[in-house]
């Protein structure tokens, strides 16, 4: 971690305190409340002192935003905070904001994480709500080679949904009449996170090519688990579905 302006605090108590105000300021940006730094002085004096490293650490869970977006987005800053990030442009809306950074090793293995856990969270929706999503990520794409897997991806998808909505929607039916309090592992919107399909996959396509390819390997790779077991459990039809799928995927991965 670094720090910006005069050390009145030391390395430890800075890491002290981002490690104190990191789970709070992530719950309120999940919630899309922007963080005005001049009310938290009179709780946290101190706040300047840290606000660079803490705005760091957001900027290192975040695997889609850069400290620029996080700090025009989900902060609202006074003079004294401007200046203790070394602000001069006071419409904060330039590159200028602060530097830009280099992603070392210990990012790029934030991010894997990241990806293999959205890319979990996706697949746990239901195949006609997967199927929209990976129809909306392949209309704004623009590498046309991966549009067109996309596309085909999301029509096995729509196939293997076909298979099983009766099914699906027979068990729901009984688990509503059986009154009973199951967390059913399927989903029509991505667990835990505050925007839906289409703006997640808005924010996905926004990647960089090399993390889009990235993540559609992560997404191929859960498929196939699910492929393996269906076909081990004689669903064949469903199975190839899901094959086609996690092929799709995989080979827009590596286009």
């Amino acid at each position: 971690m670094e720090n910006n302006i005069n050390n009145k605090l030391s390395e430890t108590k800075i890491q002290d305190k981002v490690k104190e105000w990191f789970m709070p300021f992530i719950l309120l940006i999940r919630e899309w409340k922007k963080i005005d730094i001049s009310k938290y002085r009179e709780v946290e004096p101190d706040i300047d002192l840290f606000l660079t490293d803490i705005i760091t650490e957001i900027a290192d869970f975040s695997w889609y935003q850069t400290k620029e977006d996080i700090i025009k987005n989900d902060f609202i800053l006074d003079e004294k905070a401007k200046k203790a990030l070394k602000i001069l442009n006071e419409t904060i809306n330039t590159s200028n904001i602060v530097e830009n950074t280099i992603k070392d090793k210990k990012q790029e293995e934030i991010e894997i994480i990241w990806f293999e856990e959205l890319a979990e969270r996706i697949w746990d929706l239901y195949y006609d709500a997967l199927s929209f999503f990976l129809e909306e990520l392949a209309d704004n794409v623009k590498n046309w080679e991966i549009k067109e897997l996309l596309k085909q991806a999301s029509k096995d998808i729509e196939q293997a949904w076909e298979i099983c909505k009766i099914p699906t929607q027979k068990f729901l039916e009984e688990i509503e009449k059986s009154w009973k309090q199951i967390e059913y592992k399927h989903t029509n919107e991505v667990k835990w996170l505050s925007v839906d399909k289409k703006e997640l996959a808005k924010i996905i396509w926004n990647l960089e090519e090399s993390k889009l390819k990235e993540f559609l390997e992560k997404l191929s790779e859960k498929i196939k688990k699910d492929w393996e077991a269906d076909r081990n459990r004689w669903r064949e039809k469903l199975a190839n579905n899901l094959f086609n799928c996690a092929k799709k995927l995989k080979q827009a991965s590596i286009v």
